[in-house]
Order: C-alpha cells, then structure tokens, then sequence
C-alpha cells in the first residue's frame, strides 16, 4: 500500500481577501486564513481538487447563534461554498466544488442562498445554493481527506443571459445594485481593449442576446481587472498596456437604487490615464482616499484622485503581484505575490514625510543693521563662510543670505536701492558651526559645535538648552551614546574622554567621568556594552575600558593593537563570547575585521579587506553570531571555529552600497542603508525598504535610534552645516509578514541538505540568481521558513547538486556535521559552498535558525588566464553557454569529481579540492546536441555517466579512468599522465526529442537480491513518455565494457513533457510533469491477458527490429509493465523536478497497514513556480 499525504504548499498568491481582522489566501488550490494583525494562521482547507483559487467573497450571516461567514470561493471553472467560524477558527466544507462548462472570470453573492457567475463568453448565471450538512475540517487536520460529496450542498443554475457581444472576457466585476439579480449589472472585460456594460433586465436583440449598454475604449491592450466604487461613481480598469484609467460615471438621477435609470442614463468618461508601471498591471483597488494598483513589475502604485502618483515601492521583490485588498478602513492594504508570499502595508503612515531643519539655533546670531551696511559686509561674510567650510565635514556650505542680498542690489533700479538703503535689514551672522550630532533616547538631539559647546534639543518641551561646553572639544570631537542611552561619550583631541549623563532636572548634563586614555587625539570610540567601551589612539592603539556609572571611574582593560593600514583605526567592533570568555572582534577603515584574545596584543586571525577597501562600518552579535556590514553592499555572517573567523553566510542587499548598522527590532534584523542621497531603512526576512528618507547620503555625522517602547523612529544629520531631523512611528511601518516567500522566480534546483528530529533544510535555486536556505518542521505548524538569502550568482541558477558518496543517505543534523553543495547555471558559472549545522551551545541565544551556515568556497567561469588580473581577463566562452544539470562526488577524502552538462553540448569534468578549496577544468567532451540531464552509476565495478540531451538518445559513458587518473594523480604524475577521455560505451533512442529526466535503480529478482551488473533506467521526455529500459554490463575479451540493452515497458500517463523521475523503492517510480500530476508506478507482472512484449536492442545507436524477449528477471522469463498505484495533482505550475529523501522506516501499528509490516517513509519535494512538498509511505510487501 502506499498512502500520500500532502504537507506544504507554496506557490503564486492568486488571491487575497480581507474580513475584518482576518486575511483569507488563496494559494493553488489551499483556501489560508491568517490573523491580519500577527500574521499567525487559523485555519487551512482544500477547497479544489485541481482548480486554482481566483476570487473570494464573503457575507456573513447566523447559524444558531453563532456567527458564519459564508466564502465563495472560485478559480478556473469551478465553484464552492466555505464557511468560516471566526469565533472558533473552523472551517466547514458546505458546498462542494462545481465544475462549469466555461472559465469563470467573477461571481458574487445575491443573497445567502443565491449567486452570480460571469463567465468567460460574456455570459451570466443565476445560481441556487442547496443546503446540505457541513463536513468540518479542523486547523491542523488532514486537509486533502477524500470528501463525502453526499453529505454536502450543491449548486443549480436557474438562469443564464447571454451579451450579444460573445466575446472572450478577461475579467469582469458582478455589480448587484438592489440586492437582486434582476437588478445586477456585469462590467464585461474584452480582449478587444474594451469594457461592456450590460445587465439581464436590458435591451435584448433578435437572438434573444442583450445589448451592451456602454461601450468603454482607452485601453490598448487586454484589460485584466474591473473595479467599481459606487459611493464615489469611479470605474477602474487595468490592462496590459501598463496604465491604469480612472473612469467618472456622470449620473442624471441622485437615487442610486434606480439602477435601470442610473445606467441607462448615465454618462461614463475618461478621467484619468495614469502611467506608473513598467509591466503590465493586473490588479486595482478603490479606497475612499486613493488608488492603489499592482502589477507585473512588483510595484505597488497608490494614486491620488487626480490621478496624480503619490507614492510607489517595490512589493515583492521583483515578483508578480497577482492579488490585493484592503481593510474595512483603508488604512492598511495586503498583497499577493508571484513569491508565494503574503505581506500587510499601512497606508496611515505617522510622523514627518520629509526632513525638517531644526529651528531657533542658539548659535546662530542675529543683528538688525541697514541694508547699505550689510552690502558692505557681505564680502567679509564670504570669506567668513570659506573658512567655516575647509573646516567642516560637511559640503555645499553656503550663506544663502549673501547670495539674495546681492541679486536683489543688482536687479533693483535707483529708487528702490535708494530707498532700501535707509530700510533695516536682518542679517544672519553663522560665527559657529555642528560639528557632530547624536541622539540621547528618541525624543533628545544633541549636538556638538566646532566652538566646544554641547546643545540639547528636547521635543517635549521644544527649548534649546547648552548642557555642556569644553575647550578640549574645540575643533575636533567624537561623541558616542551607550546603548542604554543612559550616559555619553566624548572623544577629544588631546587624548581625553569625558563621560556625562543628564540632569533631567535643570536641563543639563554632568560630567561624571573624565580620564586622559590616549597619547595623542582619540581617532574611535565606540561602546561595546553599556559598561565597557573602547578607544582607539595613534598607532592602532587599542584600549577597552570598564565604566562604573555608580563610583564615576574608568577602569582600563585590555590593550589590543591594529593591523597597519590605511587610516589606521578601528571603525566598529563588538564582544564574542566563546568558552564563557568575551574576545574583542574588531573592524578597520580598510574593510578587514581582526579577532583578538585577551592573552596577546596581536590578533588572532583577521580577514583581510572582507568588506572592500572602504570600510567595516558596523559589528553587532546576534543570537549567537557576528554580523559585520560595509560599505560594499554585503552584510556577513560569522562565527569562530577552531580560534579562527569563518565567514558563513553573506547577503547582498538590493539597491543599497552602504550599509551602515543593522537593528534588532521585535525579532526582525533591519538595515541602515545609504544609497546614493537616500537613507533606507531596509527589512531583511522582507528585502525591502521601510522607510526612505532624502539626507545628502552617508558622508556626514548622523546617528539614528528606535524605541519599541515609544513607537518611534528618530534621526538626526547634519546638511549645509545645519541640523535637520525626522521622526516617524514604528507600528504602522513593521506590519506582519502574513506568509514567507519561497523564490521570486521559477525553482530550477532543490537539495535536501540536512535533517534533525522534526525539521529539514533544505536549499533551492532558481532564474532569480539566488540561493536560499529553508526549513521545514513537519509536526509544529507545517510552515516554511527562509532564514537565509545569497545573492552571489550574475545569472540564473539552473541545477545544483550535493558533492556525496555514492549512494550515501542525508545526514542527521549532528555538530559539525556538514555538506558541499554545487551551485550551476547561466554565464557558465559554477559556486561551490559548504554548509554546516551548528548547535546552539551554552555561549549563544537559545533562538531559532539559522542553524545552517553556508559559506561560498570557490567559484569558476569558463575564461583563459584565470591567474591574471581582472584588467587582463579575456573572456573567450559564449555569454549563452549555460550548464543544464551537475552532478558531483567524491574520489577520495580532499578531491571530488563534478561534472556538468552544458548548452553547447560539451561534458565538462572538474577537480575540486578541499583542502586547498581550489577547482580546476579537467576535460571537456563533445555531444551534438545540447545536454539536458546527467546521472552516475556503478557497473561492473565500473562508474558510467548516463546523459540525455535533445536529441532523445540516452547515450553511456565509461568514467572510471578519469576517477583512476584524480586519486592516483600526484605532482608528477600530473606532468607524465594527461587527463583521460571518456569512452563511449552505448547509446539508446530512447524518445522522439528532449530528455528531460532520468532515474537508475539497481535491478532486483523475485528474491529481493540486486544484480551489481545490471540496471534499470527510467527516462522522461518531451513527447510525454516515460520508459523503461534493462542494462546489462559484461567486458569484452579486450576487457572493454560493453552494455546489452532491452526495453523493458513504456508508459504514456502525462499529458505534457516528463519532467521528474525518481525511483522510491527498486520497484516504485515517480514522476511528474508538466501537467502538474505527480503519479506513483509500480513495476508489476503481465498478467497472460495484457499481452505485454519487450524488445531488445543490441549495443549500436540506431533501433533495430522489435523482438520478442520476457527476460527482466533473473529468476526466469517475466514480462513486467508499469501500473499507477497513486496520482496526485500538484499546486505547483511549470514543474522543473523532483527531490526524494529518505526520512525513516520503522514497524507499524497502523490500521492501514498489517501489524509488523515494515513501513518506509519518504519526503517528497515538487519545485517549479512555487513548492510542494508530499510524505509517501510504503509498506515493506511492496
């Protein structure tokens, strides 16, 4: 027996519906309903066998006494009825699923017991919902149990009307005017760039078909949605001409509810064309203060009712956004992505839009003298200003005063000057400067001028005060605040610290600590806890300090000294702990970060320019590792392993070359980025950007902090030697991630990487050149989570694979335990990483993953002279070559052997060591076709590579004595012995073009003994087939390896090209396609009636006549054929593969199976446009 249960799904987002606090999903053929405030799941259903989730609308009503939303839901041609009872979040199959002769583009309730269906052909049904007992289906139960359909109601079409315009609808939107389908009114969207209204009380012709009553054109392509608002008489029409048109209905009666005479009278105009997208939009929504459209550029567009674009921001990181709604209230809006996720935005955002100067500066005077006698001052000014600004760090300093002083003296005539002359004028007088700003909490700016003087601005009490003032500070200063904003650090340029807290009663701070550190100025201070800090002096001296707040004393610590380079101080650092000891890690300006240990002075270990030659600008440890950010783009994982800085995972943010810090907040690691003149604060589970803000950009003093507790944002910076500030609220800008996205592209590789008790991670690659890292727990809450995103690819990841020993099973997640993993793709460039599960030890936070580390080891592409510079490189491979598929394992201990089929047709063979993490090109062979699929083998003691290309031939290749040639190979035997070829030992037409799958099982008699020398090859193509075929291997008597073939069996069971296969058991095949059937076979004997025939082939590359042979088995003549035991229809469009692991086997006690028997279970993975992932058991009679 072999039962499937479906564990997770994940795929487009295809719509979205918001009820109240509640969000309900439509993904695939899953109906999710999620808390729209924490993002948490309620419940779960399968709705459709096979159908897609298009649309859902609900009407609440009582059943009882108890409160039932009632959720039609449709997709495709079919239909049903949901309910939901939100006070007890179950959900109840009522309806079950209707499937309609045509494409349903929109339906809508009339009233509990009546629905209108629009469909593809311009038609509308009349629809009766017949009651009949629910089924419930709990949260967290089996969701795709059979349905009893008896049990439940059904549907029964009392009416159809036809438009007389029979064209093919894109979209469409139901408009029930008084409540009654009498009244109702379809806003038909053709392909012809038209919208048609017309309802089933109109005009009818001499067909009996009813005549549109408008007729709308603007468009230039196919409309894809409708919108209707009545309150404001707006239509809304999206179209693949990337526009969005804002439609005035201009109605001649004010009583809406004469819905004849509103539509036949009305007058329906053009009133906005509004251009913001760059692809095509799908979607729009009508709120009562705006617009708001998405599309297939990832873009969220909110408009004003002028049409006018207030704002927009990428949504789903390059994904479609198929689907969006709005809260009852409209301030707060949730969207569907392509990426399979789901994320809430608010609309009602708090706080200050823009930056604003800070006003009323003390030390900024101002006097009252003529306007002759400011004339005659200002050159003075401007030679004042030039020295203000060689002084600053700031640019663009200017007096903007001079300047309109003198335009208006030159532009004026005689008379005016004349007069003007006597006239007083105020003039402002900038002797004094911002030299650096910090923030004291969230609601306290200060700021350090050039004279020594320290002012504090609360936003409270809206008041100045001068809280400190030092002549050592004058000139030069670094001021730091601890990070429990309780005290601050100033740096000065004689070697001096002063530490000062607020005197929160007169609006002051004292100095409660003040010693001499360093010789010389103090280059860098910066707080490694809230009571110990560090500085850094001349020479790369390094000095940690303990602070004690209470005795007002500085202790010194540990003296540590820099590498030398380039600006020789330290520019962040933190403390790691390890063993229970804390060891300082430091960062550079020249992009290196050194570990140093408390017994020496010297690092330990650096790495060298990690982050370019501009600089570590932050170092933070978050739950129990290092993150590191630069102003190269990158944010770095990193731990200590073995006393040494190991690099684990790096992540490249998008639209950003300077990340600045990283936030903790509620659990989320969030960025400051600069980019360009922009601070961005940047989500990275979300990879987007939460607040923009327009500052000059990075080159300045600025300090940004955030409080949880206060709901506030604040960010101070210096521009055109002023201080300006923002402030904003928090809540509205970290709404929940409702669901995790998967790939923002197709899947083109999957691997299983490790596995502990209820989890397993795995990896996936895909056409958005990105490698991510996921875990799955299989009995908590069956959700996916992405804990790690790598862009590191140029191009498009197409295959990956695990380097592993042949026939080696997934490891269990032990420390230390770890795998490498090949990474292939577009631009012929092929990664390397290693990945690694690490405990949380006693030294770290006791949190979630990540739990795997990966870190990129070496990477290659096809070029001449990789030992030359990058200004000498010559590029000689085709920028289309691209490799198909990979497959790698290890020789020995250090040296594994990875091969790569590849566009060109060529098989490329590299030597990877591990030791050295260096790889080399060893060989390349030619094919005539471009190669598909690659596999290994083991026959006759022999390895063989099987590969399948366009042309349909499976073609066998012998590889041993390459593997002979990279574990006996030492240094001179490199130099005596050139690389061996492969030799060509057969080849099958086994399809009549593409293979797009093979699998090899080792073959088994009746008995359940393998034979070492023969095997069974499975193969999938593009003309929808699947065959099996027999590989006998013996030597020939110049002991060369020769194959007999036979054809074993075909099947034709896919309606569309074969493009996964995989072998369970030596008996159960599976495969998927196109199609989106995922079908379990089983190899089963003829019976005399089915009158099975196999043919044999002897070893040459073109098929000769068919001939009779029944010999499969070593225990006689058995004719086998292949039987389908399980189909299943799978979410996931355009399947590119499938990934089986080995979870477990064990003895049953299960009523499903005979008590003893031995059960194995089977994890299976379904990648393509989204993921679904499968648990199949198989008894151990099978």
């Amino acid at each position: 027996m072999v039962l499937v249960k479906e564990l997770l799904l994940s795929t487009q987002i295809s719509a979205v519906k918001v009820n109240q606090d509640t969000v309900f999903i439509g993904e695939g053929q899953y109906l999710h309903i999620h808390s729209l405030a924490t993002g948490e799941r309620l419940a779960d259903i399968r709705v459709f066998q096979a159908a897609a989730i298009h649309g859902i609308k609900i009407i609440s009503s009582l059943d009882r006494s108890s409160i039932i939303w009632r959720t039609l839901v449709w997709g495709q041609k079919s239909l049903a009825v949901i309910w939901f009872k939100p006070t007890e979040n179950k959900c109840l199959v009522h309806t079950k699923e209707k499937q309609f002769e045509d494409w349903i583009v929109d339906a809508e309730w009339e009233d509990l017991t009546h629905i209108l269906v629009a469909t593809a052909h311009n038609a509308l049904l009349h629809v009766k919902v017949i009651e009949g007992p629910a089924e419930h289906i709990l949260p967290g139960s089996e969701t795709n149990k059979p349905l009893d359909n008896s049990a439940l109601g059904c549907f029964e079409i009392r009416g159809k009307e036809q438009c007389s315009e029979n064209c093919i609808l894109y979209c469409g939107c139901i408009v029930v005017g008084s409540g009654f389908y009498e009244s109702a009114v379809l806003l038909a969207g053709t392909v012809f760039s038209q919208v048609l209204i017309w309802g089933p009380w109109g005009e009818k012709d001499q067909h009996g078909r009813l005549v549109p009553l408008h007729c709308l054109s603007g468009h230039q392509g196919v409309l894809f949605s409708i919108n209707f608002y009545q309150e404001e008489n707006v239509i809304t029409t999206t179209s693949d001409d990337r526009t969005l048109i804002i439609w005035k209905i201009h109605k001649q009666d004010e009583n809406v509810s004469k819905v004849k005479k509103y539509w036949n009278c009305c007058q329906i105009t053009e009133e906005h064309k509004c251009y913001g997208h760059g692809s095509r939009v799908w979607k729009s929504l009508i709120l009562p203060f705006c617009y708001i459209s998405v599309g297939e550029d990832s873009k969220v567009c909110v408009w004003s009712h002028d049409g006018e674009l207030r704002m927009s921001w990428q949504g789903h990181d390059g994904a479609c956004i198929w689907s969006i709604d709005a809260s009852e209230d409209g301030t707060k809006i949730v969207t569907g992505g392509g990426d399979g996720s789901v994320k809430s935005w608010c609309l009602k955002q708090e706080g200050s839009k823009n930056p604003e100067v800070m006003i009323e500066l003390p030390w900024v005077s101002v006097n009252t003298e003529t306007e002759a006698d400011s004339f005659s001052r200002s050159f003075q000014n401007k030679t004042n200003v030039r020295e203000i600004q060689s002084r600053t760090e700031t640019h663009d300093v200017k007096c903007e005063d001079d300047i309109s002083i003198s335009n208006n003296l030159f532009e004026c005539d005689l008379e005016v000057h004349s007069q003007a002359a006597t006239s007083v004028h105020s003039s402002v007088v900038t002797e004094d400067f911002p030299r650096c700003v910090a923030l004291f909490g969230v609601d306290t700016y200060l700021v350090m001028l050039d004279s020594g003087k320290l002012y504090s601005w609360n936003c409270k009490v809206s008041e100045w005060f001068l809280v400190y003032e030092d002549q050592r500070l004058k000139n030069y200063a670094v001021m730091e605040s601890s990070p429990d904003q309780q005290v601050v650090a100033l740096g000065t340029l004689c070697g001096h610290v002063a530490i000062l807290t607020a005197d929160v009663s007169d609006h002051h701070m004292k100095v409660v600590a003040d010693e001499k550190v360093v010789d010389g100025k103090v280059f860098a201070l910066h707080w490694l806890n809230s009571e110990q800090f560090l500085t850094c002096g001349s020479n790369g001296l390094i000095v940690t300090w303990m602070f004690d707040v209470c005795k007002g004393t500085i202790i010194k610590g540990q003296t540590y000294t820099l590498p030398v380079c380039k600006q020789r101080w330290v520019s962040a650092a933190c403390y790691f702990t390890i063993q229970n000891r804390s060891h300082l890690i430091c960062g550079d300006r020249a992009g290196s970060i050194h570990l140093y240990f408390e017994n020496s002075s010297e690092p330990q270990h650096s790495l060298r320019s990690i982050h370019g030659k501009n600089g570590v600008t932050s170092l933070i440890n978050y739950q129990g590792y290092i993150y590191s950010t630069g102003r190269d783009g990158c944010i770095r994982c990193l731990t200590v392993q073995d006393y040494r800085l190991q690099v684990l995972t790096v992540t490249r943010v998008s639209s950003a070359n300077w990340i600045a810090s990283l936030i903790n907040l509620r659990g989320r690691l969030l960025a400051v980025c600069f980019h360009d003149v922009k601070l961005k604060l940047w989500s990275l589970e979300e990879d987007r950007a939460i607040i923009d803000i327009e500052c000059g950009g990075g080159h300045r003093s600025w300090d940004l902090q955030c409080s949880e507790e206060n709901n506030k944002l604040s960010f101070i910076y210096i521009k055109d030697a002023k201080p300006y500030t923002f402030s904003t609220t928090l809540e509205d800008k970290l709404m929940p991630l409702i669901k995790t996205p998967v790939n923002t592209e197709k899947e083109c590789g999957l691997e299983v990487l490790l596995r502990s008790d209820d989890t397993t991670y795995f990896a996936t690659g895909g056409e958005d050149t990105t490698l991510r890292l996921h875990a799955l727990s299989s009995y908590r809450n069956k959700q996916l989570k992405t804990f790690s995103v790598i862009r590191s690819h140029i191009s498009n990841v197409r295959t990956m694979c695990c380097i592993e020993n042949m026939n080696e099973k997934v490891p269990s997640c032990e420390e230390g335990t770890s795998k490498w993993i090949v990474t292939a793709g577009g631009r012929a460039q092929l990664k390397i990483w290693k990945m690694f599960y690490l405990h949380s030890g006693s030294d770290r936070e006791k949190k979630d993953p990540p739990n795997i580390c990966c870190r990129e080891v070496t990477s290659h592409m096809l070029r001449t002279g990789s030992n030359k510079t990058w200004k000498s490189q010559e590029m000689t491979f085709d920028p289309e070559t691209r490799y198909m598929e990979a497959k790698a394992f290890w020789v020995s201990g250090e040296k594994a052997l990875i091969i790569l089929a590849s566009s060109d047709g060529f098989v490329r063979f590299f030597e990877f060591d591990n030791h050295l993490e260096q790889i080399r090109l060893l060989h390349s062979q030619a094919w005539d076709h471009c190669l598909l699929k690659l596999t290994t083998s083991l026959v006759c003691d022999n390895y063989i590579l099987v590969s399948g290309a366009t042309d349909g031939f499976l073609v066998f290749w012998n590889i041993q004595p390459i593997l002979d040639y990279i574990a006996n190979k030492s240094d001179d035997y490199d130099d005596c012995h050139p690389v061996p070829e492969m030799s060509k030992v057969d080849s099958i037409k086994a399809h009549q073009s593409g293979i797009n799958s093979i699998a090899i099982t080792s073959e088994m008699n009746l008995s359940g003994d393998f034979n070492p020398n023969s095997l069974i090859i499975a193969s999938g193509g593009d003309d929808n087939k699947i065959a099996l075929w027999k590989i006998t291997g013996h030597f020939t008597e110049d002991k060369r390896l020769n194959f007999h073939t036979n054809h074993v069996c075909e099947v034709h069971g896919h309606a569309s090209q074969v493009t996964g296969l995989l072998w369970l058991t030596p008996r159960h095949l599976i495969s998927t396609s196109i199609d989106q059937r995922v079908i379990i076979w089983k190899i089963q004997e003829c019976d005399k009636q089915d009158n099975c025939q196999l043919s044999s082939y002897p070893n040459h590359d073109e098929v000769e006549s068919e001939s009779k042979q029944n010999s499969f088995t070593a225990d006689g003549l058995v004719s086998v054929k292949l039987e389908a035991v399980s189909a299943h229809f799978s979410g996931v469009p355009d399947v590119k593969g499938l990934i089986v692991s080995n979870i477990s086997k064990h003895t049953t006690q299960s009523k499903n199976y005979p008590a003893g028997d031995n059960v194995y279970l089977y994890r299976l993975f379904i990648y393509g446009v989204g993921l679904q992932v499968y648990d199949v058991e198989i008894n151990g009679a099978n």
